[in-house]
């Protein structure tokens, strides 16, 4: 075959395309991976600490971080079932922990992985064949609120953890071939304690309510705490990838023990985090930010504007606002805010949005924006992107995504000094 003649390769050229765009892209996206362009570097070529995930947090309301149609109705809409498009490609069951469909933070934990920034980060879910249990355990959502159709198809509940029942109960796995290990674990101050064990010796005990802010309220109902859709990681170091036992005992149950499962890697690698919860707005946001990030102790922090701000109390949330970006700078932290996609009616809100922070004079990813031109160029109305209940389905979560992960992707950004230096919670 001649030079020149050789088949086109039609997804190259479109990823090369698609760089070509990136590297174009408007002054908002430069300033938002100016603001984060060292920990962006030491992402793409793996140079953090091997011995600690990088972390990445998406804080939001419920438009990031759900996706509606999960599972939709049958050909003859007699039996749900689960919607293709909403299963991660990560897998059920081997997934970080609250990414199984796929929300925002799922899409750009995978699309992130696709950019070969990813580790040999390996999970392992309580369901895992890996696991082996003495006593009885049974499986828990963090949430006591059933999703039937879900229990029909056997999917996992959005907030699904293992739980003894006895104290003394315990869950074990055999460990070969990592050198780092997280317990991954829900815990609220209603949570038990229990006790880590390496090779039969007792590395440390866990306390369920330890560090937890108070359960965080929407209109006068508990919305649990975000703590617990972040869920908690204690890390162990192995010391070498040789064989090794671990094993989590259950100390007390008359408050639950919710486990999830396990995350190990032997090379640098990071996670996103799903901090997104429906009903929430940015003085819920702010209190998080002050009392249970700097135990979650993330790399970089996501948050979108609410849709539940209240318009009315814009100096409010303008000093909410404030004091998040002022955190974040002083933990070294880079914070990239979004506008995302709102179905008509809260278009104030995000206007008010865009406001403050343009005030603030700070850049952000304007999801809305966008939305707006892919309506007007595909011709697509607001259906084609939102579900009947509001939330965001398959194709609008794309367009949230994609937008999302532009900043990621400037590879000529210059660091901002604003949030230069080591992460320092």
């Amino acid at each position: 075959m001649a030079p020149g003649d050789e088949p086109a390769d039609l997804e190259l050229e479109a990823r090369i395309q698609r760089l070509e765009q990136i590297r174009n892209v408007e002054i908002r996206h430069r300033g938002l991976s100016n603001l984060m362009a060292d920990k962006l570097d030491r992402l793409r070529h793996r140079t953090y600490p091997a011995s600690r995930l990088s972390r990445i947090l998406c804080l939001g309301d419920s438009i990031m971080t759900a996706v509606s149609n999960a599972v939709v109705w049958d050909a003859e809409r007699k039996n749900k079932m689960l919607n293709p498009d909403a299963e991660s490609r990560l897998g059920f069951h081997c997934s970080p922990p609250h990414l199984e469909y796929r929300c925002v933070p799922a899409q750009l934990y995978e699309k992130l992985s696709a950019q070969g920034w990813q580790g040999d980060i390996e999970f392992r879910r309580f369901s895992h064949a890996d696991f082996s249990r003495t006593g009885t355990w049974e499986s828990r959502p963090l949430i006591e609120k059933l999703y039937p159709e879900f229990e029909k198809l056997g999917l996992p509940r959005f907030f699904d953890f293992m739980s003894p029942t006895r104290a003394g109960d315990a869950m074990c796995l055999t460990v070969q071939g990592k050198r780092y290990l997280n317990v991954v674990y829900a815990k609220r101050f209603e949570s038990g304690s229990f006790r880590i064990e390496l090779d039969g010796k007792t590395v440390r005990e866990v306390h369920g309510p330890d560090g937890l802010c108070e359960d965080l309220r929407y209109k006068d109902s508990p919305v649990y705490s975000m703590n617990d859709v972040l869920d908690c990681r204690e890390m162990i170091d192995l010391g070498d990838t040789k064989l090794h036992v671990l094993r989590l005992v259950a100390l007390d149950v008359v408050k639950p023990v919710r486990i999830w499962g396990v995350e190990m890697w032997n090379t640098p690698a990071f996670v996103v985090m799903n901090g997104g919860k429906s009903g929430l707005n940015v003085n819920h946001f702010d209190r998080f930010m002050a009392t249970t990030a700097p135990i979650i102790r993330p790399d970089i922090v996501i948050a979108e504007i609410s849709g539940n701000d209240a318009s009315k109390e814009v100096e409010r949330n303008m000093a909410a606002y404030s004091r998040i970006i002022g955190l974040c700078m002083r933990a070294h932290v880079p914070i990239l805010f979004t506008i995302p996609c709102l179905v008509s009616g809260r278009n104030m809100t995000m206007n008010h949005g865009r406001t403050l922070l343009k005030n603030l004079g700070f850049p952000y990813v304007d999801v809305q924006h966008q939305l707006e031109i892919e309506m007007a160029r595909t011709g697509n109305g607001l259906d084609y992107y939102f579900a009947p209940d509001s939330h965001l389905n398959t194709p609008g979560v794309e367009v949230f995504s994609d937008q999302l992960l532009l900043p990621f992707l400037n590879e000529d950004a210059v660091q901002d000094p604003r949030f230069a230096g080591e992460t320092a919670w």
